[in-house]
C-alpha cells in the first residue's frame, strides 16, 4: 500500500531544523520527523518536497521508485550526496535541486532514467560531478543548469538526445566544457549558454542539429563557436553578445536558417562574420551591432534574403559592407549608422529592394555620394518602401 500520508496531501513537506514541532508563519507545518522514520513506498503519487531540513541522508527513501510528480530538494545544507535514492527510476514532473551548499555529488540517483519536467540544478556551490545521472535517458521539460561554482564538467548526461524544452547552462564559473552533451541533437526550445567564465569552446554539442533559439552570451573565454558544426536551423532567435574574447563565428558553419532575428552585438574581439558561410535566410531582423574589432562582413555570402530589416550600427572598425554582395532582399528596413570608418557601401552589389526605410546615417568616413549610389540602385531595380534618410560625409 502507497504511503497514506503522501496520498492524503500528494506532497509532504520535512522542514526539520532542529527545533520543536509548530506552525510557521506561511502556513506550513514544520516537523521534527525524520525522513528516516517515514513509512515510504515505491511509489509516491504527488509531490515530494524535502526543504530545510537538517538531513544528512535520504536513507528512508530506499525503497522509492516513482515520484508521479515533483521532487524537490531544496535548502538542505548538511547533504552531500543523495544516497539513498538509489531504486529511483522515475520523476514525473520536475526534479529540483536547489541550494543545497554541500551537495558533492548526486550518488543515489544512478537508476534515474525519466524525468517528465525540468531538470534543475541550481546554486549547489559544491557540486563537482553529475556522473550519477549515467542512465538517464528522458528529460521532458528543461535541462537547467546554473550557479554551480565548483562544476568542471556535464559528463554524466550522454544518455540525453533530445530535450523537449530548453538548455540553460549559466553562471557555472569553473566550466570548461560541455562534453557531457555529446548525444543531444535537438533542443525544442532554447540553448542559452551564458556567463560561463571558463568555457572556451562549445565541443561536446558536436551532434546538435536544430534548437528553438540560440543564446551564447558573456561567456569571457569563448574565443570560436566550435562544437557547433552540425547546427543547420534555429527556428527562432539567435544573440550573441558580448563574448570579450570571441573572435570567430567557426562552428556555425553548418548553420543554414535562421528563424526569426538573428543579433550579433558587443563582441569586442570579432573581427569578420566568418563561420556563417552556409547562411541562407533569416526570417525577421538582422543585427551588427557595437562589434568593437570588426573590419568586414566577410562570411555571409551565401545569404539572399531577409525577411525583417537590416541594421549595421556603431561597429568603430567597420570600412566597407563586404561580405553582403550577394544580399537581394531587405523586406523590413534597411539602417546603417555610426560606423566611424565606412567608406563604402558599394559591396552590396545585388541589393534590389528595401520594403521599409532606407537609411544611411552618422557615418563619418562614408560619402553621401556612395550612399546615394547605393541608394539608386536599389530604386532602379526594385525600390524602397518607406523614407529614405542619408546623412554622412559631403562628398
Amino acid at each position: 500500500m502507497k504511503n497514506g500520508l503522501i496520498i492524503l496531501f500528494l506532497s509532504f513537506f520535512l522542514l526539520a531544523c532542529g527545533g520543536g514541532g509548530g506552525g510557521n508563519s506561511d502556513g506550513t507545518q514544520e516537523t521534527d520527523n525524520s525522513i528516516n522514520t517515514l513509512p515510504v513506498d515505491s511509489v509516491i503519487e504527488g509531490d515530494l518536497e524535502i526543504i530545510r531540513t537538517g538531513l544528512s541522508s535520504l536513507s528512508g527513501l530506499i525503497n522509492l521508485e516513482t515520484v508521479k510528480q515533483d521532487l524537490i530538494i531544496k535548502y538542505n545544507s548538511n547533504l552531500t550526496s543523495l544516497t539513498g535514492l538509489d531504486n529511483l527510476k522515475v520523476v514525473g514532473g520536475s526534479l529540483v535541486l536547489d541550494l543545497n551548499r554541500n551537495l558533492e555529488a548526486l550518488t543515489g540517483l544512478e537508476n534515474l532514467r525519466s524525468i517528465g519536467g525540468d531538470l534543475y540544478i541550481n546554486a549547489s556551490h559544491s557540486l563537482s560531478s553529475l556522473a550519477a545521472l549515467k542512465n538517464l535517458k528522458f528529460i521532458g521539460g528543461s535541462l537547467i543548469i546554473s550557479l554551480n561554482s565548483e562544476l568542471t564538467t556535464l559528463a554524466g548526461l550522454e544518455g540525453i538526445d533530445t530535450i523537449e524544452g530548453g538548455v540553460r547552462i549559466e553562471n557555472n564559473i569553473k566550466l570548461a566544457t560541455l562534453d557531457g552533451l555529446n548525444n543531444l541533437g535537438g533542443v525544442v526550445s532554447e540553448l542559452s549558454i551564458q556567463s560561463n567564465a571558463a568555457l572556451s569552446t562549445l565541443t561536446g554539442l558536436e551532434n546538435l542539429q536544430l534548437v528553438g533559439a540560440l543564446f551564447i552570451n558573456s561567456n569571457i573565454e569563448l574565443t570560436a563557436l566550435t562544437g557547433l558544426e552540425n547546427l543547420y536551423l534555429i527556428m527562432g532567435d539567435v544573440d550573441i553578445f558580448d563574448n570579450a574574447t570571441l573572435d570567430s563565428l567557426s562552428g556555425l558553419d553548418g548553420l543554414e536558417i535562421v528563424g526569426e532575428n538573428f543579433d550579433i552585438h558587443s563582441n569586442s574581439s570579432l573581427v569578420t562574420l566568418a563561420g556563417l558561410e552556409s547562411l541562407q535566410y533569416i526570417g525577421e531582423d538582422f543585427q551588427v551591432a557595437e562589434n568593437d574589432s570588426l573590419v568586414s562582413l566577410v562570411g555571409a555570402e551565401e545569404l539572399l534574403s531577409i525577411e525583417g530589416g537590416l541594421a549595421i550600427v556603431s561597429n568603430p572598425n567597420l570600412e566597407s559592407l563586404e561580405g553582403f554582395g550577394n544580399l537581394e532582399s531587405i523586406d523590413g528596413g534597411f539602417l546603417v549608422s555610426n560606423n566611424e570608418r565606412l567608406i563604402s557601401v558599394m559591396d552590396m552589389l545585388h541589393l534590389t529592394f528595401v520594403g521599409n526605410d532606407f537609411s544611411i546615417i552618422g557615418n563619418e568616413a562614408l560619402c553621401n555620394s556612395n550612399s546615394a549610389a547605393l541608394l539608386n540602385q536599389v530604386v532602379e531595380h526594385g525600390g524602397v518602401g518607406a523614407l529614405i534618410e542619408i546623412d554622412n560625409k559631403s562628398c
